[in-house]
């Protein structure tokens, strides 16, 4: 799977605008994530992203509901109003997010959504090591 910091390298071109380009990623515990970058749902309040997730022989969308109030926690904690890669960096806290749920649950979110309610530790570490990284 491609790192956030070589998705920030890849140039547009690869991938028409309109569709976004494929992201896939694997938890150590078998569950495979696919996304397609720029597909978030903006609603009131939240953002949804939609994932694919595969398990065994089953493939399942399984949505993340990200609160407004959660990126103003991570621009709080950060001290940044804007942060690298843009929408891509909140997709891509939703996928570690879920990926975290699915390696500690070994199961699918009920009614296969997560909503992300809080900066857990895990996803501060996260952050703060892709805003290094990318710095």
């Amino acid at each position: 799977m491609a790192t956030l910091m070589e998705m920030e390298r890849e140039t547009p071109a690869k991938a028409p605008a309109s569709m976004g380009l494929m992201l896939e990623s694997a938890t150590p515990n078998g569950y495979r994530l696919r996304y397609r970058s720029g597909a978030g749902i903006c609603g009131t309040g939240e953002t949804i992203y939609q994932f694919e997730v595969l398990h065994s022989l089953s493939s399942v969308t399984c949505g993340v509901r990200l609160p407004a109030y959660v990126k103003e926690l991570v621009r709080a904690e950060t001290g940044r109003e804007h942060l690298p890669a843009g929408g891509r960096f909140w997709e891509a806290m939703c996928e570690e997010a879920l990926s975290n749920y699915l390696f500690r649950n070994d199961r699918l979110p009920d009614d296969d959504t997560l909503r992300v309610v809080d900066l857990t530790p895990d996803l501060l570490r996260w952050v703060n090591a892709v805003i290094e990284a990318l710095s």
